[in-house]
């Protein structure tokens, strides 16, 4: 049995394709077959982090303090404008998992969109959105514990909705809408 730093090194094995007369080389296409040989080196991985992470000195009060600040502002990402809307992701200090908001003119921001409410087993996050050019609609993609297969939920942005669930057949996909603000591709 290899120790973890042996495996911290992943083995190369040059795989060559031509796609449109152009020859591409993936030196680790075998990851992609989540094989055990995949698997174990993940582990080692996993083993030789968590060995170096836990010998730092310092690094339970580091850990406290990181957490402590983490936890203690409101953290906003992923902001979008539309019309006169400027849509984000929140998350509250303590929460599982951000919210859509929305904010329009002068007004408080409002919550558009809770993943947590998504019925089913597990938890729930949003993954991406975009709302329609007129401001009017918002397309969010909700994946389940982490499975990156996502649904995706149509809002009124006005009411919150919900107009309609696209069931879980996209994986790191994306859209635009049309013109119309009622239909996206």
């Amino acid at each position: 049995m290899r120790d973890s730093t042996e495996l911290a090194i992943a083995r190369v094995d040059v795989v060559r394709e031509m796609l449109h007369g152009i020859t591409l080389e993936d030196p680790y296409r075998w990851m992609e077959t989540e094989g055990e040989e995949f698997h174990h080196w993940l582990d080692g991985q996993a083993r030789h982090a968590r060995e170096y992470l836990d010998a730092l000195p310092h690094r339970a009060g580091l850990l406290t303090r990181i957490r402590e600040l983490g936890s203690a502002l409101t953290q906003f990402h992923g902001l979008a404008m539309a019309a006169d809307k400027v849509f984000a992701l929140v998350r509250e200090p303590d929460a599982r998992v951000p919210v859509l908001t929305v904010t329009e003119s002068d007004e408080e921001s409002r919550v558009l969109f809770d993943p947590d409410v998504v019925p089913g087993d597990g938890h729930h996050v949003i993954d991406w959105y975009v709302p329609s050019p007129d401001g009017r609609h918002v397309a969010c993609a909700v994946s389940d514990s982490g499975s990156e297969d996502s649904s995706i939920h149509v809002i009124d942005a006005d009411s919150g909705a919900l107009l309609d669930t696209i069931p879980p057949t996209t994986r790191f996909a994306f859209l635009s809408w049309l013109e119309d603000g009622r239909s996206f591709v």
